[in-house]
């Protein structure tokens, strides 16, 4: 087993070797959900507690019952003029669990794009991506599906 909290780092000259031990606070990496402390990693929950059993629940709430997500819901079938961007929804930053649908013509492409920045993430600036996976927002990934 693999100590996330003890670091081996080598040379690329020689290859020499020395282990550290990562700072106490540091994270343990990847999907561990801890936190490195005298060298070991202990597990903590999202309250960043150790030995806390809090999770983020689907709405994005620590330690929340999934009361707090509301669903949205509705039809949009003004076309617009031709070649414009019309806005159809805006979600709240912290938004989760997103599922956007289109129905009905192939003619029409829906656009992704940030809320404040202005950066477009998907079939903007009058160029249409490929359906795939798009790391969108600085690290969240998107799954675009036509």
């Amino acid at each position: 087993n693999i100590n996330p909290c003890f670091l081996i780092c080598t040379t690329s000259d020689s290859g020499s070797a020395v282990g550290i031990q990562a700072e106490d606070g540091t994270s343990c990496g990847g999907d561990v959900p801890g936190m490195c402390a005298g060298g070991q990693c202990l597990s903590v929950g999202c309250d960043w507690t150790i030995g806390s059993s809090r999770v983020i629940d689907r709405c994005g709430v620590c330690g929340g019952d999934e009361s707090m997500c509301s669903e949205v819901e509705g039809e949009w079938s003004d076309s617009g003029s031709d070649f414009d961007y019309v806005e159809i929804v805006s979600f709240p930053i912290f938004a989760r669990n997103l599922e956007v649908l289109e129905f009905g013509s192939r003619d029409n492409y829906l656009a992704m794009v940030g809320d404040t920045s202005g950066q477009g993430y998907i079939n903007w600036d009058r160029r249409i991506q490929q359906p795939g996976t798009y790391v969108v927002n600085g690290g969240l990934d998107l799954k675009y599906i036509k």
